[in-house]
């Protein structure tokens, strides 16, 4: 673990640290899984961070709050695809400008 650790911070520059926050776990009645409702992308090296939100989407598109339930999976799927646009350099500032002109 140590030895991955630190070739990862040897390597830090083109390192994307991600994290992501999805519904909860135990409200599952229907048995579905969780959808991912973010997701952060982080430089390892810079700090620089882009963060993607199915209600970013939505604010993009302008949607009106209540709409957001009724479209959730193509809201979903909308922020998967951007955020997997993202610059592979780990440029995050010219990828983050290609993704909020993709979003509107």
């Amino acid at each position: 673990m140590k030895q991955t650790l630190d070739a990862l911070f040897a390597n830090a520059a083109q390192v994307s640290v991600i994290h992501y926050s999805c519904e909860s776990f135990y409200d599952r009645p229907d048995g579905r899984s969780p959808r991912i409702t973010s997701i952060a992308v982080r430089n390892l090296e810079s700090g620089q961070t882009a963060s993607f939100s199915i209600h970013q989407v939505a604010e993009r598109q302008r949607l009106d709050p209540c709409e957001i339930r009724s479209k959730y999976d193509r809201l979903e799927s909308r922020m998967l695809i951007v955020v997997n646009e993202l610059d592979v350099r780990g440029n995050l500032p010219s990828a983050t400008r290609r993704i909020v002109a993709a979003l509107g």
